[in-house]
């Protein structure tokens, strides 16, 4: 997974392109950091093959907020209507953690969950105990124009926290 900030493109959107999608074609997923902190975050969705958007920190800020959980939730609605995982960043309470549930959010990434750490104790995680055996990498998202109906495979780059397996400890509470 390459992570991307769309200020980091916005000189040449043409260069960028052909750039992640030579990536894209070694097999690499690409995700937008940072998502709507710039100015072009809608024009890099559309303009660029873009397989994640990992929503800025500063919107889960918003999350105690009526007006805060509506714009997330439009901006998972979107990305969700073009294919494109959404990660929330910056989840740093229970709180937002269970707000970000109830926005829709299946994906997250923050300070509640885990602190930055070297590869070794990740992969020593229980929950991430996965068999590291060779193979292809994992799917892609559909190239543009996406066919209609196909679904995608579930996000596997453990750069965010599925929320699913936080059902259990968190409904038990």
């Amino acid at each position: 997974m390459f992570e991307i900030t769309e200020t980091s493109l916005v000189s040449d959107m043409v260069t960028a392109r052909a750039a992640l999608e030579r990536l894209r074609r070694g097999g690499a997923r690409i995700a937008l950091d940072d998502f709507g902190t710039g100015y072009s975050s809608l024009a890099a969705l559309h303009q660029l093959p873009i397989d994640m958007v990992k929503v800025d920190r500063s919107f889960a800020a918003r999350l105690n907020d009526a007006a805060g959980r509506r714009l997330l939730s439009g901006i998972r609605g979107l990305a969700e209507a073009l294919a494109i995982d959404c990660v929330l960043e910056g989840v740093e309470t229970e709180a937002q953690l269970l707000a970000a549930r109830r926005t829709g959010f299946t994906l997250v990434q923050g300070f509640h969950l885990a602190r930055p750490m070297p590869i070794e104790q990740i992969l020593a995680l229980p929950s991430l105990a996965l068999p590291l055996t060779p193979g292809p990498p994992p799917p892609l998202r559909p190239p543009d124009p996406a066919p209609s109906g196909v679904p995608l495979p579930p996000s596997r780059n453990g750069c965010a926290h599925p929320m699913s397996a936080l059902d259990s400890p968190l409904e038990q509470r």
